[in-house]
């Protein structure tokens, strides 16, 4: 079989596979799921439809394009050709918002990652807009296939005498999850990916072969790839050396290289001026840069950008594998490693370069390394790619939240070179580990990763809801007409610390079919009816509508509860459960088994603990299941008055039931002249819940009565059972207090 035969092979087997795999992710991946994906396909709509660019600056926010309507027109010009033959309309698409959708914070779990509300009619039939909207990914797909055939051609100017190079920096390509996954949403990533990666390309064509026709070619592709987004731009920073090099290796061609040097920015202007230029004439701004910043992700202070490690992690994981619109990620343990192989990327270049330095005597630098005078000025250009690329995101990242390593695509290729050699300078054949592991992240991720953030909630089954005591409340507009019925609310743990994070599931059986979509409310409320906590959040965990609700059905979500850090004291909250209309921010009425209104909604209980680190360890059981650490209390009162009273517990051993605190002010003859009974925290945290070792403060208060004789007093504390009304352990002396006319 000859060379040529096998390459061709070799291509159809990368590139279906590439392809195949590439639909499966589109298929898995709903409408408007990936980033940005509903103004996307809006600029292509508002082409398609106004024959006419968007609006950019303040209006754009008023328009469905919105910051996107500053971006560089050529991919959305290119797939508004499907689209203007298929039509947009008949029926058009649906864009629902998902007004509860969770952010980006870094977990493993599924939690309302859907950024649209999703029905089963949608795209059934596929015609239409939503033809149109998955024509577009097409449009992006083939661009992918564009991405991996410049990086084989790239990879061959940098090293032309080693296949396994360019095969490798393909492959690598081809199974990074986030490419594929990029490649088969509306988005101009990947469009400029591959644009940027033909234009590194025919810059080292140029370097081989100083003619008008290749300046030429690097003209015009890279104005195609700026023409497709602005992150294209840093690449003026390898271009300009690259055209320096040109000038001062060929100082006795200056006439020739800037004739060459002269049609490549002649090009450029020709096929990308004109959008800048307009951009410049009409909003006052060439790249529109300036729409981004009434985003609510543009940063205001620089206070908000957080540590520089942790963008760049952020960067750095998303550059590989990170779903939908940031949240649905694999393993975070998949991370680490990968740093690990990139870090042994670096030790591989390192070998190579020892090597280099240890060559036999008499040979040349190319026979030592197999790289020419060329391949190491094209590869001082690629590094200064990625840097120029780098710098540039790290002042974009000032600008707005965006540590997204998409933006890193550009230089794509460079990465995939980069990496190659590396491991290849390790051993030949050690870049299959890497490639195999990123092959089963992508093989993996379409049925475990991506498909269960957005499919429907299962269904209990009888045997399921037999095992539940249905709590009976029901919810809907009216007593006669309820939509739901609560069957559980239970917190799948019993104590959180603040500022983190504790599941809650909650059952429900569907009464009938709701007129509209109602949010599922779930609140923590602490003392004086405080709001502490809260999720507003559509059924299914964000899945499963109230409006494509069967009847009969019922079905559990568990949704994640994010504690504030800002608490001062630990305690018991109250769980509170209910419905929502978002829109009109009208609660639905809870009502009882026999129909009446329910006073309130609140049902189960969790314990936020506070200072997790102040126990005390040294507590003799002995001496009594509660034991009194300390107290404080000023100690001259005035009848009338109201006085603070500090007592400090400490639990020895468990204690299962809720007592109650005494305190009471003693005569000499051990009367009780005033007290001030009670729960400990004002009821918010009953014995029950207290950790053995653990220190509570109770702030309580004393009112003294008016006709309290002047005098001394004793003030006594203790506990007792409020149901028998027994004492329990040691009563304590505080101290005497002096009451005073």
């Amino acid at each position: 079989m000859s060379d040529r035969s096998l390459q061709n092979r070799l291509w159809l087997l990368v590139g279906g596979l590439f392809v195949l795999i590439g639909l499966v992710y589109s298929w898995v991946t709903p409408p408007f799921e990936g980033p940005d994906e509903p103004q996307h396909f809006a600029y292509i709509e508002w082409l398609v439809n106004k024959q006419s660019f968007p609006l950019q600056g303040d209006e754009a926010w008023e328009t469905p394009v919105k910051q996107e309507a500053s971006q560089p027109p050529l991919y959305y010009l290119l797939a508004a050709i499907p689209a203007q033959i298929v039509g947009v309309t008949n029926p058009s698409v649906i864009y629902r918002p998902n007004p509860s959708r969770a952010g980006s914070f870094p977990r493993t779990f599924v939690d309302n990652d859907n950024h649209a509300i999703h029905y089963p009619t949608d795209a059934k039939p596929l015609q239409g807009g939503w033809l149109a909207l998955y024509l577009a990914r097409g449009v992006t797909l083939l661009f992918g296939l564009l991405l991996l055939v410049g990086v084989y051609s790239l990879a061959r100017e940098v090293a032309p005498d080693a296949p396994q190079v360019w095969w490798g920096a393909v492959l690598l390509v081809a199974v990074i999850p986030q490419v594929v996954f990029l490649s088969n949403v509306v988005s101009n990533d990947i469009p400029v990916a591959a644009l940027s990666t033909w234009t590194l390309w025919a810059v080292a064509r140029l370097l081989r072969d100083v003619r008008w026709q290749w300046g030429t070619a690097v003209g015009i592709l890279y104005g195609l790839a700026i023409l497709t987004k602005a992150s294209a731009l840093t690449l003026a920073v390898p271009i300009g050396f690259a055209f320096l090099w040109l000038f001062w290796s060929r100082r006795d061609q200056f006439w020739q290289v800037f004739w060459v040097v002269g049609a490549a920015v002649f090009s450029t202007l020709l096929v990308a001026g004109w959008w800048f230029g307009r951009g410049w004439l009409l909003y006052g701004s060439p790249l529109g840069l300036e729409t981004h910043d009434e985003a609510a992700w543009a940063i205001g202070e620089l206070a908000k950008l957080g540590k520089f490690s942790h963008r760049w992690w952020e960067v750095f994981r998303s550059f590989w594998a990170w779903f939908g619109w940031g949240t649905i990620r694999p393993d975070f343990r998949l991370y680490p490693v990968l740093l690990g192989l990139c870090l042994l990327a670096v030790v591989g270049w390192g070998i190579r370069l020892v090597r280099w330095r240890r060559g036999r005597s008499g040979q040349t630098r190319s026979e030592r390394t197999g790289w020419n005078d060329r391949t190491a000025v094209l590869s001082s250009l690629l590094l200064i790619a990625f840097l120029a690329t780098a710098v540039f995101l790290e002042i974009w990242m000032r600008r707005v939240t965006a540590p997204y390593g998409r933006l890193m695509y550009p230089v794509l290729p460079i990465v995939a070179i980069f990496l190659v050699v590396g491991w290849q300078s390790i051993h030949p054949r050690f870049q299959w580990l890497p490639l195999a592991l990123l092959f089963f992240v992508l093989l993996y991720s379409p049925k475990w990763v991506i498909q269960p953030a957005y499919a429907l909630p299962s269904m209990l089954t009888a045997e399921e809801i037999a095992a539940i005591e249905p709590v009976g409340w029901q919810f809907g507009p009216t007593p006669d007409q309820p939509i739901a019925e609560l069957l559980s609310l239970e917190p799948l743990s019993r104590s959180v610390s603040d500022g983190g994070v504790f599941p809650v599931r909650v059952c429900w059986r569907v009464l009938a079919l709701a007129d509209r979509d109602y949010a599922m409310l779930i609140h923590v409320i602490g003392p004086e009816n405080r709001l502490i906590t809260a999720r507003h959040i559509h059924p299914g965990v964000g899945r499963y509508p109230t409006s494509i609700w069967q009847p009969g059905n019922s079905f559990c979500d568990v949704v994640q509860m994010v504690t504030p850090g800002n608490l001062t004291q630990t305690m018991v909250y109250l769980l509170e459960i209910g419905f929502i209309d978002l829109e009109n921010d009208e609660r639905l009425t809870g009502y009882s088994q026999n129909g009446e209104p329910l006073g309130n909604t609140f049902l189960s209980n969790v314990r936020v603990e506070v200072n997790p680190d102040n126990t005390f360890f040294s507590l003799a059981p002995e001496l009594g299941a509660i034991q009194l650490l300390g107290s404080e209390a000023t100690t001259a009162w005035q009848p009338g008055r109201t006085y603070p009273i500090t007592l400090e517990w400490g639990l020895a051993s468990p204690v299962t039931q809720d007592y109650q605190t005494f305190v009471h002010l003693r005569d000499a003859a051990n009367n009780n002249v005033a007290q001030a009974d009670g729960p400990p925290l004002a009821g918010w945290y009953p014995t029950s819940w207290w950790e053995v070792g653990e220190k509570v403060v109770d702030n309580r208060t004393f009112s003294l009565p008016d006709d309290v004789t002047p005098g001394p007093y004793q003030l006594v504390v203790g506990w007792y059972d409020l149901s028998s009304e027994q004492r329990v352990g040691a009563e304590h002396t505080v101290g005497t207090i002096e009451v005073r006319p």
